[in-house]
């Protein structure tokens, strides 16, 4: 009792009931809580609660306690009596707990309730409750149900906020249900960009207020009726999509705004957002970081085909006034254009371009456009997601995204025998493609071989060039090393193949990717579809009666060409008249295109046409006083294919064996098309005209 009441008080409290001897022991052994609870049934009115340098009594009285009257100074106390001199001074007080003043008196305290509200943790409507001892308060803002207060309010909330809002917590399955649906009606509006099309959850409180019993106020109830409802009705509280649209008109085609989105030889999720003004408005297209480097910026343009009218209508207003004037109403002719744009051949910018040219008869170049000043609504973003599906970057700029992420990771089916080094094909063949979840998507996977660190080991791909390139090199890795033999008669019994290297710039050390290109060169059937066992020794037994021939003639033909090379390297350095200069160095640059190292810059099959290239130039140079004026009209032609080439390979020609194989022979046939203009006598490969390729470029598009 050092915090309590001075044992005289308990004494003359207790003294009618008990004797003397008898109380000093029930003292002893006496509850606190109890002892005071008892004391405040009487005494409840001489409380106080301490604010700053005194206490605060009911009905707004004041007061103090001695010093050193209590340890500290605590937040309640209670008196049994209170002095008035020039102030109120309690005597012998105790500190308490207010909780204790609940308990003792609660006829004498006045409830008040505020702030009606949902819990979805409790999972009831709740509100807070202070409680009043004649005005002074001893607990506020405390969580109570309110359903004990105003059961009507109560079960409206619950409704309301609780499952026509979906935020309540539970197992029945109307509530995922109801979520999917609600969902897929935000994705409508989302696509349309209305704010009008999908009721208000609030709309709904209606139709759910008539199915569940009026006496339902809680989840816990809810529960309880549902587990014998539902074998009943099955369906009881479910939503369906018609009953959240409110405007079914503004409903878009599902095929103009698909959910899933076909890229290359990838197919992935889209998500539509309408938040006009926020980064993340539009569409989005999430793809793993694996497959980030396999995402063709051209297929996403048409991914979404409800965007091409309003995409359209926003290029062309970037255009000039005066070409914008001849187009009016711009709406009309979008709509007479766009049909007309078949996405497989031209771009929307070249389709518009074309039409313009055909409506006006002006030529638009790629320059006149402004792509980058258009809504960001109308520009797919790219989410960037890992192999959890969390999304860890997103950019409108797929350069920039790859630029930030520069490394393609592992991917994470791949097995252990990955790492074995192989000196033979495998125990196993090669499927052409499978499929593997990825952050998680369902994507498709090309496992191939692989040379890394000068060994043959397995591996998988995401893009199927890739693989093609990687597999056609360890495929003529594995030959090699079955056709040892024949290797090593090439090395110390054909001169003309280190003459060649020489020729290059190259060393010995050079030789196997020589061999390589050799083996490539005579494979039956491309190196890349060599997928089984016995393919692989199909391919083995038609190179070994042939590769010490064919090493002969590639390596002759390459002494030529080097020889060639650099007497035309001379010839142009000369000096020359002025009204050559442009073909000069139109010349030289064809030079430096071709590159030093041939083993690199040029594909195995072009290797032996690179000396009638050189000589094509050769003719060129020789002729060219004569006829300037026609060599001039050849070489915008050429320039014209080269052009169009470069927008479809901006590297173009480096790094031909990761770019699409049609690309690089498309390159190739512009070699053999300088050869008809330029030095017809020394014939093409193949038959090539100016028209023909031109067309070809135009239809080209990667899948």
């Amino acid at each position: 009792l050092n915090e309590g009441l001075h044992v005289d008080l308990l004494e003359e409290a207790l003294h009618h009931r008990h004797g003397h001897h008898r109380l000093r022991c029930c003292v002893e052994v006496v509850d606190r809580r109890a002892f005071h609870v008892a004391l405040l049934s009487g005494l409840a009115q001489l409380v106080g609660r301490r604010d700053q340098h005194d206490y605060q009594g009911i009905r707004q009285r004041r007061f103090v306690i001695p010093k050193g009257a209590l340890d500290g100074k605590p937040e309640w106390v209670m008196a049994a009596e209170q002095v008035e001199t020039h102030r109120i001074v309690a005597r012998m007080v105790a500190q308490i707990d207010p909780r204790w003043v609940i308990d003792a008196v609660p006829q004498l305290l006045k409830l008040s309730h505020s702030e009606p509200r949902w819990s979805k943790k409790q999972g009831r409507a709740v509100c807070s409750r202070t409680t009043r001892l004649f005005g002074l308060v001893l607990r506020e803002r405390e969580v109570v149900g309110l359903a004990s207060v105003d059961p009507a309010v109560a079960r409206a909330l619950f409704i309301r906020e609780g499952v026509a809002h979906g935020q309540i917590v539970t197992h029945r399955p109307f509530l995922k249900h109801n979520l999917a649906v609600l969902d897929a009606a935000s994705a409508l509006e989302a696509k349309a960009r209305r704010a009008d099309v999908t009721v208000d959850p609030d709309a709904l409180v209606p139709w759910f207020d008539a199915q569940i019993p009026a006496e339902i106020t809680d989840v816990r109830q809810l529960e309880t009726w549902l587990k014998q409802e539902e074998k009943r009705r099955p369906t009881v509280l479910q939503l369906s999509l018609e009953q959240c649209i409110q405007s079914p008109e503004a409903v878009p085609d599902a095929s103009q705004f698909p959910e899933e989105v076909t890229v290359g030889h990838l197919t992935l999720p889209a998500e539509y957002t309408f938040k006009p003004g926020q980064i993340d408005d539009g569409v989005a297209v999430k793809v793993p970081l694996a497959a980030l480097h396999q995402v063709d910026h051209r297929a996403l343009e048409w991914t979404v085909p409800g965007l091409m009218r309003d995409r359209a209508d926003a290029l062309l207003r970037t255009l000039p006034k005066r070409i914008r004037r001849q187009l009016v109403p711009i709406p009309e002719f979008i709509g007479r254009v766009l049909p007309q744009i078949d996405p497989v051949k031209e771009s929307l910018i070249e389709g518009l371009s074309r039409a313009i040219r055909q409506k006006t008869g002006v030529v638009l170049t790629l320059s006149d456009w402004a792509p980058g000043e258009i809504d960001l609504r109308l520009q797919i973003r790219i989410e960037v997601i890992d192999s959890e599906g969390i999304v860890i970057d997103s950019d409108r700029d797929l350069e920039a995204l790859r630029a930030r992420h520069p490394d393609q990771p592992v991917i994470a089916s791949a097995s252990r025998r990955s790492a074995q080094r192989l000196l033979d094909w495998p125990t196993h063949d090669f499927q052409i493609e499978h499929e593997v979840e990825q952050g998680g998507l369902r994507l498709k996977v090309f496992r191939r071989l692989q040379v890394c660190e000068q060994q043959v080991v397995e591996r998988e791909f995401l893009s199927p060039i890739e693989a093609d390139r990687a597999h056609t090199e360890a495929v003529a890795n594995l030959i090699l090393q079955r056709l040892s033999q024949q290797v090593r008669w090439i090395e110390t019994k054909q001169p003309a193949c280190m003459q060649a290297l020489i020729g290059l710039g190259l060393t010995q050390h050079d030789a196997p990717r020589f061999h390589r290109a050799i083996v490539m060169r005579l494979a039956p059937t491309p190196l890349a579809q060599v997928l089984t066992a016995v393919a692989f020794r199909e391919a083995v037994d038609h190179v070994a009666g042939r590769m010490v021939d064919e090493a002969e003639r590639v390596s002759l033909s390459l002494v030529d060409a080097c020889a060639r090379r650099r007497a035309l390297v001379s010839q142009l350095q000369k000096r020359i008249p002025p009204t050559w200069l442009p073909a000069v160095r139109d010349m030289q640059q064809q030079l430096a295109q071709f590159g030093d190292d041939w083993l690199e810059t040029t594909p195995p099959h072009q290797l032996t046409h690179l000396d009638r290239y050189l000589a094509a130039i050769d003719v060129r140079l020789n002729k060219l006083g004569g006829r300037l004026v026609l060599d001039a009209q050849w070489q915008r032609e050429v320039l014209l294919l080269w052009e169009s080439l470069c927008q479809l390979w901006p590297d173009c020609p480096t790094q031909w064996a990761k770019v699409d194989p049609a690309l690089v022979q498309l390159r190739w046939q512009i070699e053999e098309f300088r050869v008809l203009c330029f030095a017809q006598a020394l014939k093409t490969a193949e038959k090539v005209s100016f028209k023909r390729l031109s067309q070809q470029l135009q239809e080209y598009r990667t899948v």
